[in-house]
């Protein structure tokens, strides 16, 4: 894992523990993490990113729709009095990856959460966040 790959917000799984953190801040050599109540500088290279499930999909707010492998988000833009809807086609049993697709046109395969979340962020310019 590269600082370039990274935003602030972006979940990441550390090594040494397995556990996934929130990224705080990061800098050339390293991210910082909240860890309990404390801010903790780790350097980048003991972090990876976490795979892309269908479980990370649902904490996200994706819904199947149609057959198995396909799962959605609407995103409601006000200023446009639109929507986005966001596919992403989850092969996770064979390929291990997904493809982000607008308009059923499929464009990028990613493989990690955070590309999850900095795609989202880059299509709607709103944070991708756990659903409760």
């Amino acid at each position: 894992m590269i600082a370039s790959e990274l935003r602030i917000g972006n979940i990441v799984l550390f090594n040494d523990d397995g556990k996934e953190y929130t990224v705080v801040e990061i800098n050339k050599n390293g991210i910082s993490i909240v860890d309990v109540s404390d801010e903790t500088w780790i350097e980048i290279d003991m972090f990876s990113g976490i795979p892309l499930t269908e479980s990370w999909l649902i904490k996200f707010g994706f819904y199947q729709y149609g057959n198995q492998n396909l799962w959605k988000q609407r995103v409601k833009r006000a200023e446009h009095k639109s929507s986005i809807t966001i596919n992403t086609f989850c092969h996770t049993s064979t390929t291990n990856h997904q493809y982000i697709s607008l308009n059923t046109f499929p464009f990028k395969k990613i493989y990690f959460v955070h590309q999850l979340q900095n795609l989202y962020h880059a299509l709607t310019g709103t944070e991708l966040e756990i659903k409760n």
